[in-house]
């Protein structure tokens, strides 16, 4: 039947012509790219790749050589200025932590007025006369950095350990017109004295110290890191290795020999909670020695294994060719790796312990996983929580590497935390490779994927500041989860009936055979129920993509009647799939049984799924979004969007999942983002995954989409060299890849190192709450009770530590007034414990009123023996110069900002 055709006049609508028109342009790319190239563009393009890398190059040593301003002390509480002082000097001595020191910063109040005539002297020593180090005058300063000015010199490569004093001065007039400062009007800086006309003066000036971090410095601190803890390198390559290579040698995974080597550390990370799951239900603690015999029954396994696979090569022979592929993609790979490792440890170079309100609860949870030897049942006697419900992968691993270098005690796991989880955030370059490799057939897309999140994005490298480790490694692991639970989904079917003309199987032949049918799904129950053991909402993005996976193939097989597997190997049937994605949900449930159990028992929701007039503050993103639109993030946008539609045109289907899966998880990720639309509308259980989590996980997409997006386009610049043939094409070959090598690492480096310097200038654990810590720890009676610095979230009723006070209990061994992040999803061993807190709270001495002597008894009454005030200040509810002038309390110990007060 003939159509009707368009009638006269009437024009095509406007979008539909549009779309022709982008549809055209987009066939028009595609046949350029590939197609042969017109003659007049290969010389170009043949001589620009290599001076486009040279540039890359040359930049990326220039910022290096440049080097970096790193931040090495920070004094940043005021509560007044120096707009009504008549001084015409105003000076600061201060300690310098380190080498190098080449500015200093100062807070203002007011904006400066650097034309007046003035003077800024750099001295050493603690005077405002001395040997003058530096000297300019106030036209010569920045205020750049508002509202800091900032003072820079040539770095003093004595400076470490040593005392200056900063001085400004107008001569024979107020310093005011020119520099209004903030200070603080009592002392908090205890290595340091502020300076007026009058001479020492109390309080301190806002200020920060930076030092200069060059290349040699990068070198140095890379050597030192690789080889300056040669034990505990060791103990980290054997436990991270060992396990996860045993199991993959005798369970079969469908891996190479190569994607075996990446795989195994992420499959350890996620075996350890499950062999702690299980010793717990049988009762037996695991600890150092169980430590070192799982690493020394793991090394035997795998000698066994290649001895038998040596003297009897069978189809069920292990993968042992590592290194078949080329050695450039191993030594990229092993350059950015390492170089990721060094950089996310530098994170760490001026820190005591981890960062963020998180740190605490990790360090507790690691902790009490050491002393139990095993999973803990309850968080006593830290804090009277009769449940243990919190996900506790991330926190084994570090108990592991406690247990095999006997860095066990508190004050050894207040850095150690963070070092392992700094290593999680590095994770992704080896797993996102075999994410490449296994599932795209694309190595180098997986490797570029992994470079970008090592070492050009600011996430996750930015975790550091919240100590989102879980969250981190979960993301880390999830790429392995996927790989051997696809495998055990889309492997050949396999018999396990012997053929009549074969021989009898002997023992070995029939234990290899059984594990080639049940080693694939042992594996991915291992990987699942690790991820889930992990972190629970990583958890929900797997079961998400493999709901959404295994409903794609039984959709496919619907309209085409058949379904092939990805690889090499018989057909698999839709139902066969659903089959074995069933059979592996039911083992993953079995293996996670006991903890599913004690989980309904005793876990209590805190946020999710409720709704108040403030809990949409709990989902709101806009105090991340500078982060969100930082550069690398942004570059990060732009190469996923050219990676989704190569993957469109191309119908790369796991991408495409990748992508749709955390599409379909932005929208249930909060509650509130219909509201606009349809007031009160929701859709079911959103906000589980919440959308914080959600956001700051989008960079594993971005990089998977990204690195596939870069590899198609470096693909294409190495092909243009074929056409130069012989000898010049070898040439030109190499040295455009040893370029590129190169330069991705320079330029990763580059880019990487003020990442990692980006940190929170206002930690909850400093030098001095660490050494007040210890000294409570030491000085202390056990029955003491110390009141801490408190805080609540716009959208919770909960009450959280603000500073090193909520760190007490695990570090001191006495309890405090603030109770770990996790208490308000546990079950409660004192009923009393939350309402007490509150209780013991509304006593505490607020800037905003006087305190009563009944105030004062009431805080005796409830058990308060001492108040701890720590360098971060807290938001003020405790008033240190309150403090120093009541008579109730006296001062027992102070370092700098840290206050620790004992009630009379």
């Amino acid at each position: 039947m003939q159509l009707p055709s368009r009638p006269a006049g009437i024009r095509r609508p406007q979008g539909r012509r549009l779309a022709r028109r982008v549809g055209a342009l987009w066939r028009s790319a595609t046949r350029l790219l590939r197609g042969p190239m017109p003659g007049w563009m290969r010389p170009f393009f043949l001589v620009a790749i290599p001076l486009v890398l040279l540039a890359v190059l040359a930049l990326a040593f220039l910022f290096l050589l440049g080097g970096n301003d790193v931040r090495s002390l920070e004094q940043s509480q005021f509560d007044s200025d120096t707009g009504t002082m008549s001084t015409s000097r105003l000076a600061q001595s201060f300690l310098s932590p380190r080498a190098n020191l080449n500015r200093i910063d100062v807070q203002l109040a007011v904006l400066p007025d650097l034309s007046q005539a003035g003077e800024v002297r750099l001295i050493q020593g603690d005077s405002t006369t001395g040997v003058v180090v530096y000297s300019a005058p106030f036209r010569a300063l920045s205020f750049a950095h508002d509202p800091f000015l900032t003072v820079e010199f040539p770095p003093i490569a004595t400076s470490e350990g040593a005392t200056y004093t900063l001085v400004f001065e107008t001569p024979n007039s107020p310093l005011q017109p020119a520099i209004t400062a903030r200070f603080n009007s009592f002392d908090v800086l205890s290595s340091g004295e502020m300076y007026t006309d009058a001479g020492p003066t109390s309080g301190d000036l806002v200020l920060a110290a930076y030092y200069h971090y060059g290349p040699i410095d990068f070198l140095s601190d890379m050597a030192s890191t690789l080889g300056g803890h040669g034990f505990e390198l060791v103990a980290w390559v054997l436990l991270l290795l060992l396990p996860g290579l045993a199991l993959l040698l005798w369970l079969p995974g469908g891996l190479n020999g190569g994607q075996v080597l990446l795989a195994a550390p992420g499959l350890t990370a996620l075996a350890l909670p499950l062999l702690l799951l299980v010793l717990r239900v049988v009762g037996l603690p695991l600890g150092g020695f169980g430590m070192w015999a799982v690493l020394l029954l793991s090394a035997l396994a795998i000698g066994a294994r290649l001895y038998l696979a040596r003297r009897q090569p069978t189809a069920g022979s292990p993968p042992t060719r590592i290194f078949r592929s080329s050695l450039l993609f191993w030594g990229v790979l092993a350059a950015v790796f390492i170089t990721t490792v060094v950089v996310r440890m530098l994170s760490l170079r001026d820190t005591v312990a981890g960062m963020g309100l998180d740190a605490y609860h990790h360090t507790l949870i690691a902790g009490m996983i050491v002393d139990h030897g095993g999973v803990p049942s309850s968080y006593e006697p830290f804090a009277p929580l009769s449940s243990f419900t919190y996900h506790f992968g991330f926190h084994t691993l570090i108990a592991a590497v406690a247990w095999l270098t006997g860095q066990t005690r508190p004050d050894d796991l207040l850095l150690l935390m963070p070092q392992v989880g700094q290593f999680a955030t590095a994770l992704p370059v080896l797993t996102l490779t075999l994410f490449g490799w296994r599932v795209l057939h694309n190595r180098w897309a997986g490797l570029l994927a992994g470079a970008l999140v090592g070492l050009f994005s600011v996430f996750p490298a930015y975790y550091v500041n919240w100590s989102r480790y879980t969250q981190g490694l979960g993301l880390a692991l999830l790429p392995v989860a996927w790989v051997l639970f696809l495998h055990v989904l889309e492997r050949p079917h396999v018999s396990n009936r012997a053929s009549s003309n074969e021989p009898p199987d002997t023992n070995l032949q029939a234990v290899l055979r059984n594990l080639q049918l049940s080693g694939p799904y042992m594996l991915a129950v291992i990987a699942v129920a690790g991820l889930f053991l992990t972190h629970y909402r990583i958890a929900m993005i797997f079961v998400v993509m493999a709901g959404l996976y295994v409903a794609g193939r039984l959709v496919s097989a619907s309209a085409r009647r058949t379904t092939m597997s990805p690889g090499d190997g018989a057909p698999v049937s839709a139902l066969l799939i659903l089959r074995r994605s069933a059979l592996a949900g039911v083992l993953c449930l079995a293996a996670l049984s006991p903890w599913l159990v004690n989980m309904a028992q005793n876990f209590r929701s805190h946020l999710v799924g409720r709704d108040t007039s403030t809990s949409a503050e709990y989902y709101d993103l806009s105090p991340l979004k500078d982060l969100f639109l930082h550069p690398t993030m942004i570059a990060l946008y732009i190469l996923g969007v050219l990676g989704l539609l190569l993957a469109i045109k191309r119908r790369i289907w796991p991408l495409m999942l990748v992508a749709v899966a955390w599409a379909i998880l932005g929208l249930w990720s909060n509650p509130y983002l219909f509201g606009w639309l349809l007031p009160g509308f929701r859709l079911p259980y959103s906000g589980y995954l919440d959308v914080t989590t959600w956001a700051q996980s989008v960079w594993l997409p971005l990089a998977l989409l990204s690195g596939y997006a870069l590899a198609e386009a470096v693909r294409i610049a190495f092909a243009m060299g074929r056409s130069l043939g012989g000898a010049w094409e070898r040439l030109w070959r190499v040295s455009v890849r040893t370029l590129a090598a190169v330069g991705l690492v320079a330029a990763g480096v580059a880019v990487a190192l003020p990442i990692a310097f980006n940190l929170d200038s206002r930690p909850y654990i400093a030098p001095a709450d660490r050494d007040a810590l210890l000294w409570m720890r030491d000085n202390l009676p056990r029955q003491s009770y110390v009141l801490a610095n408190p805080f609540r979230f716009g959208w919770s009723d909960a009450i959280y530590g603000s500073d090193a006070g909520m760190w007490v209990p695990f570090i001191a061994g006495v309890p405090s007034s603030v109770p770990p992040l996790p208490a308000y999803n546990e079950s409660l061993a004192d009923p009393n414990y939350l309402i007490n807190i509150l209780d013991i709270i509304r006593f505490e001495p607020l800037s905003v009123r006087e305190m009563e002597p009944s105030d004062w008894q009431g805080l005796r009454d409830r058990g308060v023996t001492d108040i701890f005030v720590g360098t971060r200040g807290g938001n003020g509810a405790l008033d240190i110069p309150a403090l120093l002038a009541s008579d109730q309390v006296s001062l027992v110990f102070h370092q700098d900002g840290a206050y620790l007060f004992q009630l009379k």
